[in-house]
């Protein structure tokens, strides 16, 4: 009792709605009230510098990072300039996610209307663009509402913005502080209120006389066993390297490093894997992707769930081991001691037998 039940889609539109009980009175249930409170209202102190790992989409970032980096030689001075032209550069050429896919958006439900009157090519090549463009624009959402929603696991390209979106309106709520209660009993909501006695409580608490606890200094730093100083300066191994990188999360690996193979927990068999390559691939091409891959040549594929992996075209000899099949399996005795009507039943029920996906 005395709850309240909001459904996911009303809890997007309304982030910032919080219930608060007031005075039962002369009931045994408090009334509730509902409050909506806008982020016009919400007074937010200076926001810290936050790597946006949406930025690595942009095809101009990892020239334009390497250039600022190496400007200055100095840490201190490299670190503040780098910050300083990452915000100039989000701000004028990465632009805001949001209002970048209400932009294509709206461009997007205009040309429809347009290409009614008439074909246009034109259009219809820039409406081809923009749905590249916004398919870019959903990835980079995507990737913000999963950084701000603090996942461990993703799988990429299932674009859960939604589920991402509420995570993150999940988790602010039970980080905010919407009120306190004072020496008095009293509950206190104001913002500034709020304010004042959280700095009036930590003033009071770290000035404070405290007794001076004695310790040892050595005891205070954990040591290194013999085992471990007989390891520090040896060469990293590749186990080593593998084992680092698969603890690693998941935005620390967008780039060529999260698709290696060797990450995947999996190994390609060299002995049961062949390349295949088209006529108009030099002989020269072929024997140099060989040597590097590790995988001999091969002009058949073979078969994969009873049919060819590669042909040029559908024709009759694609699907004659079918007919192999059917004459094999009605050579028998049976077949030659049915009916006509006997045979036909027969035939029907090998054919059945077969796997579906070779028809």
């Amino acid at each position: 009792l005395d709850r309240s039940l909001a459904f996911y889609e009303w809890r997007i539109m309304f982030p910032d709605a919080f219930l608060t009980h007031l005075n039962p009175l002369k009931s045994d249930h408090a009334p509730l009230l509902l409050k909506f409170l806008s982020s016009s209202h919400t007074r937010r102190g200076s926001k810290p510098f936050r790597f946006e790992a949406a930025w690595l989409t942009h095809e101009s970032f990892p020239a334009f990072l390497h250039q600022e980096w190496n400007t200055h030689h100095d840490w201190n001075n490299r670190i503040d300039h780098t910050v300083k032209t990452l915000l100039e550069w989000n701000r004028n050429t990465f632009g805001n996610i949001f209002f970048n896919k209400r932009r294509l958006l709206r461009r997007l439900n205009g040309i429809p209307r347009n290409l009614l009157q008439g074909p246009n090519t034109f259009l219809e090549r820039l409406q081809v663009k923009l749905w590249s463009e916004l398919d870019q624009i959903l990835s980079q959402e995507e990737i913000l509402w999963y950084q701000k929603s603090r996942c461990k696991w993703l799988k990429f390209g299932d674009r859960n913005t939604s589920y991402f979106h509420g995570t993150t309106i999940v988790r602010r709520r039970k980080s905010k502080i919407n009120k306190l209660m004072d020496d008095n009993n009293n509950w206190i909501t104001q913002t500034d209120d709020l304010e004042n006695m959280v700095t009036s409580f930590y003033k009071a608490l770290f000035s404070k006389a405290r007794d001076s606890a004695a310790f040892t200094l050595s005891n205070a730093f954990p040591q290194l066993e013999n085992e471990e100083l007989l390891e520090i300066g040896s060469p990293i191994c590749d186990a080593e390297i593998l084992q680092a990188v698969k603890q690693m999360k998941v935005l620390k690996l967008l780039g060529l490093t999260a698709f290696k193979r060797s990450f995947l927990g999996q190994k390609v068999s060299l002995d049961k894997t062949r390349v295949f390559f088209s006529k108009n691939v030099s002989f020269s091409v072929r024997e140099s992707i060989s040597a590097a891959l590790g995988f001999q040549q091969t002009g058949n594929l073979g078969k994969y769930l009873g049919i060819l992996a590669h042909h040029s075209r559908v024709n009759r000899s694609s699907y004659q081991d079918i007919i192999k099949k059917m004459i094999q399996r009605l050579s028998g005795w049976k077949a030659r001691n049915l009916s006509f009507a006997g045979r036909l039943t027969l035939t029907k029920s090998v054919l059945a037998a077969l796997p579906s996906f070779t028809m």
